[in-house]
């Protein structure tokens, strides 16, 4: 998957703060600035789950 797909996914399922499009390079940046906060918070919720996985078994 490209990049820009999965910047357009996450920007689907997950609400973004933040958006400028005055400049294409600031909106990059918020993009992967954002992108980067969603995967944080799946990898902490993933991790999450594993730990319970683990404790059930």
């Amino acid at each position: 998957m490209k990049m820009n797909k999965v910047s357009t996914y996450y920007e689907t399922v997950l609400p973004i703060k933040e958006k400028s499009t005055s400049e294409n390079v600031l909106n990059k940046e918020i993009e992967f600035r954002t992108l980067e906060q969603s995967l944080n918070r799946i990898e902490t919720k993933l991790d999450v789950l594993f730990n319970m996985i683990s404790k059930m078994k």
